[in-house]
């Protein structure tokens, strides 16, 4: 019994996020590490290299995980609660 091999085992795809929050698989022989590990939302980088339409080197900060986008909640405004009723405190049985 014979078997296949399918693909080079040398060249990996990986799949990365732009930040639109697009998805895009790349291999990983592209990929090389930031300066910075983490974005200032937290979210976690990688630098992809590639050549651009003119033909020069070009790279683009993607996402290991699907990037976080800054917050829409105000600094000092919390959480939104139910206003037509009154939050009562717990109650404990014996």
């Amino acid at each position: 019994m014979a078997f296949k091999m399918r693909g080079s085992p040398l060249l990996k795809d990986k799949k990365v996020w732009k930040w639109s929050g697009e998805q895009v698989t790349v291999d990983d022989s592209t990929l090389s590490a930031t300066e910075k590990e983490f974005d200032d939302n937290g979210n976690k980088t990688i630098q992809y290299n590639y050549t651009g339409e003119d033909g020069k080197p070009a790279s683009e900060i993607m996402y290991l995980d699907k990037p976080r986008k800054e917050s829409e909640i105000e600094e000092g405004e919390g959480p939104k609660t139910p206003s037509d009723r009154p939050i009562d405190p717990p109650q404990y049985f014996a």
